[in-house]
């Protein structure tokens, strides 16, 4: 597998166990995302995809909004990326029930072991396509309680559905 001698980083966020070595459980991951411009979600995706392929895993980005060709970020020439905008224009990206068809039929193509998704509309989106696929997801969900919160601080509430190990 491709960097399979590098140390994965996540290593070092787990308990140390002796005698014990991490399982990799998921080899095909799907992220998805909204769009492909030049935010925080797309830098830290672009990143995520970059270390899961490094560790030997075969990514797929799925994103919403944009054409390939449009990515803020670069990602690794093994990483496939696809939009639904590329697969059905840009009228059909702009409708809200056709995202979840779409997902639904990527997610059944490509059949990923993990899907992660990122912002509380699309984690929605995700769930809904997931239905009876029997696929685990992670969906880390950040909120912005501006009416509960004077201060307009955000609150971060990570909310993970399944049980994953990326490493």
């Amino acid at each position: 597998m491709r960097g399979s001698s590098e140390k994965c980083i996540c290593s070092s966020i787990k308990p140390a166990l002796p005698n014990v070595r991490p399982r990799r459980i998921a080899r095909r991951i799907t992220i998805v995302q909204s769009g492909l411009g030049a935010g925080g979600t797309e830098k830290i995706v672009s990143l995520l995809a970059r270390h899961l392929d490094g560790q030997g895993h075969e990514v797929t980005v799925l994103a919403i909004k944009d054409l390939p060709s449009e990515s803020y970020y670069p990602m690794p020439t093994a990483v496939s990326l696809r939009t639904m905008e590329e697969d059905l224009g840009k009228a059909a990206a702009k409708s809200k029930a056709s995202h979840t068809v779409w997902l639904r039929k990527a997610m059944r193509d490509g059949k990923p072991d993990l899907v992660i998704s990122f912002l509380t509309k699309i984690n929605v989106q995700v769930a809904i396509a997931a239905i009876g696929l029997g696929v685990r997801r992670i969906a880390p969900g950040w909120s912005r309680l501006s009416r509960a919160d004077h201060n307009h601080r955000p609150i971060h509430a990570p909310v993970s559905v399944g049980r994953a190990n990326l490493c």
